[in-house]
């Protein structure tokens, strides 16, 4: 494990030995430090598998619950397969990223990832900007230029939202279930102004 704990110290420091469940109480003193020194910023650990990473999600809840915790995991297909990546996966990346590209480095960060994750293509930050779009009642929104630009960015029309990744189109109603949220949102339009937001629930629709 080699980090840099803060931009006042531009000594690297390089940590061995470290038992495996103790990385996390390593990860959460490295960050305190570097909060001690005014310079939060956000340190990048690259655990070696996917179960490794989400073991180190639940370890650095209990030894730095006041950090914010990102994970990044790594494609679940392999390159050139046929089959394209699950739609929960390209959420998780997608939401990771858009955290990423709003942060403003002023709260102490971490983010978790692993071998495979850093080594695949991913999008810039100010690609990741572009794509997001804040929305409020009362402003008015082409509804075809919306859903175009949902479908550019990946995501796949269905008759029902049910997973994140899918959007829906009905009459005035546009459903879509956007990555890093635990329920899906209902946009109620008149013609092209939008007039209310809502949360809804995938088993009842409502």
């Amino acid at each position: 494990m080699s980090a840099r704990p803060s931009e006042m110290d531009h000594s690297a420091r390089t940590i061995t030995g470290v038992p495996e469940g103790l990385d996390a109480l390593v990860l959460a003193q490295l960050v305190g430090e570097a909060a001690a020194d005014k310079a939060p910023g956000t340190l990048l650990h690259v655990a070696r598998d996917d179960r490794r990473m989400e073991q180190l999600e639940q370890a650095l809840s209990f030894f730095a619950p006041n950090v914010r915790v990102i994970t990044f995991p790594a494609w679940d297909t392999v390159p050139y397969d046929r089959v394209g990546p699950g739609s929960d996966i390209v959420a998780r990346r997608m939401a990771a990223l858009a955290k990423l590209a709003l942060t403003t480095r002023k709260h102490p960060t971490i983010v978790l990832t692993t071998v495979n994750a850093v080594v695949q293509r991913i999008p810039t930050p100010s690609f990741i900007k572009r794509t997001i779009k804040a929305m409020a009642p009362g402003q008015r929104i082409e509804m075809a230029r919306l859903t175009q630009s949902l479908a550019l960015m990946g995501y796949t029309r269905s008759g029902t939202v049910m997973e994140q990744g899918e959007y829906a189109v009905r009459g005035g109603i546009l459903d879509f279930y956007p990555p890093g949220r635990s329920s899906p949102v209902r946009l109620d339009f008149f013609g092209d102004t939008l007039e209310t937001i809502k949360a809804f629930d995938v088993t009842t629709q409502r």
